[in-house]
């Protein structure tokens, strides 16, 4: 019985990572593209196609409405820099950090059924100058993502990683944020880059300079549970606690089982 609930939990945890495995890495200041992947052909306009967004596990907008800007508030914000392309791709121009998020497109049927939703999980890397002199430079790089952080970013120099014991360098790592500062002219900022993984093992490099005017990047997303029409259902992730508990009870019983009465004396 315990092998079997040890094997259940172990197919809960591979499909929470399939489902969110859909990461994309974006430099801040570009142009997204995000495809809708499940879309419905012979579309009027994209009138069977809602873009939503949750910034978090429990916030979740509507963009996109019957292929049009949604009216709210939130949608509304960002409207000047949101629009529809005519495959009901999602198009959002001068990435901020506030648009990273995870990203819905949903398919609505002609007989009024919910088709399958397309999911793309958008983190957006930043990266800044916060000091320049004669000799000091002072560089972050810094993740914004869905649901909290699961990237670890670090510099690298001429393509080579740094670490925290380099001469006349100082570099603080945190979750989703690393700064370098130097006390020396010899570094060269346009040399610095910023690698930033996942926990599913995606790693990305981002150079210090600024991306190019109009630059453009076109996400993909991968199929998805269906969801209510306007919300983001949470993952509920069960407790397992008691499990545990009894597994650990039960083997410090054995441990404790005189070993005579095991061996039959």
């Amino acid at each position: 019985m315990v092998l079997f609930r040890l094997t259940e939990i172990s197919l809960i945890v591979v499909l929470l990572l399939h489902m969110t495995e859909a990461v994309s890495f974006v430099r801040y200041g570009v142009e997204v593209t995000l495809l809708c992947d499940n879309v419905i052909p012979n579309q009027d306009k994209c009138n069977r196609t809602n873009w939503l967004f949750g910034s978090s596990e429990e916030i979740t907008e509507e963009l996109v409405t019957s292929g049009k800007i949604s009216s709210s508030e939130f949608a509304q914000a960002k409207a000047a820099r949101l629009s529809v392309t005519p495959n009901c791709s999602l198009v959002i121009k001068n990435v901020t950090a506030g648009d990273a998020g995870r990203y819905v497109c949903q398919q609505n049927r002609a007989d009024k059924e919910q088709g399958q939703d397309a999911v793309a999980d958008l983190s957006v890397v930043k990266i800044t100058q916060l000091k320049r002199s004669k000799k000091k430079l002072k560089l972050r790089c810094s993740v914004s993502t869905y649901g909290g952080c699961r990237q670890t970013a670090m510099w690298l120099y001429e393509g080579k990683k740094l670490n925290t014991l380099v001469r006349g360098m100082t570099i603080f790592l945190s979750p989703c944020k690393t700064t370098v500062s130097t006390s020396s002219s010899k570094w060269d900022k346009n040399k610095f880059k910023c690698e930033v993984a996942d926990l599913g093992g995606k790693v990305q490099t981002f150079d210090f300079k600024r991306p190019s005017l109009g630059a453009t990047e076109t996400i993909p997303t991968s199929p998805n549970f269906t969801v209510p029409a306007t919300i983001i259902a949470p993952i509920e992730i069960p407790d397992v606690r008691p499990l545990f508990t009894a597994i650990r009870e039960k083997m410090r019983r054995l441990l404790a089982f005189p070993i005579y009465l095991l061996q039959g004396v």
